[in-house]
């Protein structure tokens, strides 16, 4: 996959998006991810993909988060207005070459159809250095809260 199309797909994921948003659930989002050819992609594992869309957003297409240098972060991967889109508010380097609130299609992000063509999760898919290499003292979530974002094996297969 080229880098270009890495773009398009993390922007169909990230930013295209219903008018009212969708927030996805964490096998969903894997599942759309995979069939996309997004693991693995450069090294980087599907968990961390699925990963970061939860502490960003909360696995919401819609989510805003502005920032204090004038920027705002937008959609599942909280993409930045200031480096990667443009938001007419604020200049940017438009390293994508889009409008950030491209909010205008009815279907699913790319209108991926996740159920055919896709091949079973293979392990190596379910983990890899992620952020409990990267910072050793972070704890699992506690029982009472859901399922780690960063482990998929409960939505086998995919």
């Amino acid at each position: 996959m080229s880098f270009p199309l890495l773009l398009a797909v993390l922007l169909l994921v990230g930013i295209c998006s219903p008018a009212t948003g969708k927030v996805y659930g964490r096998c969903e989002l894997a599942k759309i991810l995979k069939a996309s050819g997004m693991s693995g992609y450069r090294g980087v594992q599907l968990a961390d993909w699925v990963c970061l869309a939860k502490w960003e957003s909360d696995y919401n297409t819609n989510a805003e988060n502005h920032n204090t240098d004038g920027s705002t972060d937008y959609g599942i991967f909280q993409i930045n207005s200031r480096l990667w889109c443009r938001d007419g508010i604020i200049r940017s380097a438009d390293g994508c070459g889009i409008p950030c609130s491209h909010h205008s299609r009815e279907s699913p992000p790319g209108s991926l159809d996740v159920t055919s063509g896709t091949e079973p999760m293979e392990e190596e898919d379910l983990a890899g250095p992620g952020p409990r290499d990267v910072m050793p003292g972070l704890e699992p979530m506690a029982e009472d809260h859901e399922p780690d974002p960063y482990d998929l094996t409960s939505c086998l297969p995919l």
